[in-house]
């Protein structure tokens, strides 16, 4: 396997980085290294951006893709990003929750509400300033 696989889809629309997983099982190193690799793009191009992981194909992922979301959460808000999961499935969802991570990471239903999670606190940053 080369690291060019089709493993995520990433667009911006309306200032949202828009990321679509294309696994149904995130358990392999290569993986690992392909998201990474390509998060951390465009953390390092836009350190204010608001990413937004959707999670809807994903059917099992591991502890090591725990521990690089928890740093790539980390990183989007040491540069003044946000970053947002969505779309996780019930068993996803269960993984979250025993390890915590639901309480330290915004979780939304659907991809549509994270995008208008983002938009209100974006309206909400620009009525305080």
């Amino acid at each position: 396997m080369n690291d060019r696989m089709n493993i995520l889809l990433i667009y911006r629309m309306r200032g949202v980085y828009e990321v679509t997983f294309l696994l149904s099982r995130i358990n392999e190193e290569v993986h690992y290294r392909v998201i990474r690799s390509q998060l951390e793009q465009v953390l390092a191009s836009h350190p204010d951006a608001m990413l937004l992981l959707d999670f809807r194909e994903v059917r099992y992922l591991t502890s090591a893709m725990l521990g690089i979301l928890v740093s790539l959460s980390r990183k989007a808000q040491e540069t003044g990003g946000r970053f947002r999961l969505c779309g996780l499935r019930p068993e996803i969802r269960e993984l979250f929750a025993i390890t915590g991570l639901d309480r330290v990471m915004e979780i939304s239903p659907s991809r549509r509400e994270g995008a208008f999670a983002f938009a209100e606190e974006s309206a909400g940053n620009r009525m305080v300033a």
